[in-house]
């Protein structure tokens, strides 16, 4: 891997994943947690979810890993229990930039409380991850996804446009 490229802002994902519709609470911040970067094959860390209805849990990964490696996550679990994956893209040059966002709905989530997120990938790789809990969420499929990458050229910013289906939509974003 090219070590000298920047590590960030080379490829920006976003996943729109629904809020609540008329009639509902509003969508509410629970949690963040952004842990340290791991060099290895996989990769293992704590997330705190909180209480409430309509949780919904979001992972968002970047990956880099040898030029020509494809896709390597190839799985990660909230307390054992395998996220869906709602958005990946790989770009590179001098190495693969893999920038994913996974997510987890309330029927699957676990009661309130401390869990592991873990993380395997195909090869021992930098993997950058980060997890966002909220509550009050609209429970079914990512609304839509986009994303754009600069081509590990070191810009200071990336942007992507994205038009929200439904009101009061939160974005979830991932740059790696």
């Amino acid at each position: 891997m090219d070590k000298s490229a920047p590590r960030v802002l080379r490829a920006l994902l976003v996943a729109l994943l629904l809020l609540p519709s008329i009639g509902r609470a509003d969508i509410v911040l629970d949690n963040v947690t952004a842990p340290p970067s791991f060099s290895a094959a996989s990769a293992t860390f704590s997330h705190t979810i909180g209480g409430g209805a309509d949780r919904l849990l979001t992972v968002c990964i970047a990956v880099e890993a040898p030029l020509g490696s494809s896709d390597v996550t190839g799985n990660v679990t909230y307390d054992g229990v395998a996220m869906t994956k709602a958005i990946d893209n790989i770009a590179g040059t001098s190495f693969d930039q893999n920038v994913e966002i996974w997510y987890m709905l309330e029927a699957n989530l676990p009661v309130a409380g401390t869990y592991s997120v873990s993380i395997t990938t195909t090869a021992a790789v930098n993997i950058n991850p980060g997890a966002i809990s909220v509550t009050g969420a609209l429970q079914q499929a990512v609304e839509a996804t986009a994303f754009n990458d600069d081509g590990q050229s070191g810009a200071s910013t990336i942007q992507t446009s994205l038009t929200t289906l439904t009101d009061n939509a939160w974005i979830f974003d991932c740059v790696g």
